[in-house]
């Protein structure tokens, strides 16, 4: 038997799942899917209705199906022609138009039309696809549903320039999507760094763009979260990881012994710290050295003697001892 044979006798399997299996694979040929379109079964018309080699005679003839999600699918399909897009860009159904908002086959006159559309979930699928002109983002950042804004502020693909108009929102969540978007530039961040939303401010702090002035001004905040994602930000520098070595918050303090870009100066004099969490978080840390680790592995705390046999850094010599210590806990993790 060749290919197109065994396909064939597939596609009058008993079990639903297998002829699901065929109607879902590029490469069943088209003449097998135009036999499976007549399925019963909803599922395998839907997979025949994404599957971008199903013939475009059969994709014509599914676009006028009952049921709105072989609709959709064909409306998501990359492979369906302009003129049946066009046809379903008229859809009743929601999730039909914001298939075709999101195919980046349709052509551009119907993505403007949707830009237009009343429905979220619609302008949604236009934010999300990939040959959406930017004329057409820019119009949807000055869109009055605010959900349309946010889909728009949390979009990773989407342009800087755009992410900069946002920033002026006047709604607290599409500042804060926009100060959590990656690709939201340090001038942009800048612009938001004094925001009267201390979640706007938070995101900033831990944002891998925010700029070493940004991260020392927060490392001022009034907002202890704030400065909590300072301490862990990885690009903060030594300087700023002193500084809050000394906060008032032990838990700072803590998420300040975890960073890798803490000295060791300020290593040894967090493991002289009251709370005993923080000296738990300097045992565990790869840079701590020798005299440090052989130190708080004679601790009275278990916790922290714990903490220095689960540091894979820790010399023989330590483990060792810790091999005899009182604790189980202790003897467990060595």
């Amino acid at each position: 038997k060749n290919q197109r044979d065994i396909f064939e006798q597939l596609i009058r399997d008993k079990k639903e799942f297998v002829r699901e299996e065929v109607a879902r694979n590029p490469s069943t040929p088209p003449e097998t899917l135009e036999k499976l379109s007549n399925d019963e079964a909803i599922g395998i018309r839907s997979y025949i209705a994404s599957n971008p080699n199903t013939p475009v005679n059969i994709l014509e003839k599914l676009s006028n199906e009952r049921n709105s999600s072989i609709r959709r699918d064909i409306a998501k399909n990359p492979s369906t022609p302009a003129d049946i897009l066009v046809k379903l860009s008229n859809d009743e159904e929601d999730e039909v138009r914001a298939g075709v908002a999101r195919n980046p086959s349709t052509p551009r006159d119907i993505l403007e039309k949707l830009a237009n559309d009343k429905r979220v979930e619609v302008k949604e699928g236009l934010i999300y696809n990939p040959s959406t002109p930017i004329d057409i983002l820019e119009k949807l950042a000055n869109d009055e549903d605010k959900w349309v804004r946010i889909a728009l502020a949390k979009n990773k693909n989407i342009l800087p320039k755009i992410l900069e108009k946002l920033s002026d929102d006047k709604e607290e969540d599409i500042r804060e999507a926009v100060a959590e978007n990656e690709n939201t530039t340090v001038e942009t961040l800048g612009k938001l760094i004094d925001d009267e939303n201390s979640i706007v401010r938070q995101a900033i702090a831990r944002h891998p763009n925010t700029s070493i002035n940004m991260l020392t001004k927060l490392s001022d905040d009034e907002d202890e979260r704030v400065r909590i994602f300072v301490a862990s930000n990885p690009n903060t520098p030594a300087d700023i990881l002193e500084r809050l070595s000394y906060d008032k918050s032990s838990y700072i303090r803590e998420i300040v012994a975890q960073n890798p870009n803490t000295s060791i100066d300020i290593l040894y004099n967090l493991s002289k710290d009251k709370d005993k969490d923080v000296i738990q978080a300097v045992a565990e840390n790869k840079n701590v050295t020798y005299n440090i680790l052989k130190e708080l592995s004679e601790n009275n705390d278990w916790r922290v003697r714990e903490a220095v046999a689960s540091n894979l850094n820790t010399p023989i010599d330590i483990l060792e001892k810790l091999a005899q210590d009182k604790d189980e806990n202790v003897r467990t993790k060595v």
